[in-house]
């Protein structure tokens, strides 16, 4: 729930979409938050997001600014 932030994470293997695409599998990624207005997985017009800069796997500390709303 957005009542929730600022909130800490941890992104491992184990949350991967799919068995190949492993985080670990990547140098860099990039981390997208999102408050959905709906409560559903799926980006719909009005969501609020954010994305981080490119990051390297392990990195800690990493910062989502949610500045940006799905037209």
């Amino acid at each position: 729930k957005a009542g929730d932030l600022p909130t800490s994470f941890t992104l491992t293997d184990e949350m991967a979409m799919t068995p190949a695409m492993k985080l670990s599998s990547f140098p860099n990624v990039i981390i997208e938050a999102r408050i959905s207005k709906s409560g559903q997985a799926v980006p719909a017009s009005g969501d609020l997001q954010g994305l981080s800069a490119p990051v390297k796997i392990g990195n800690n500390n990493v910062t989502i600014v949610i500045d940006s709303r799905i037209p």
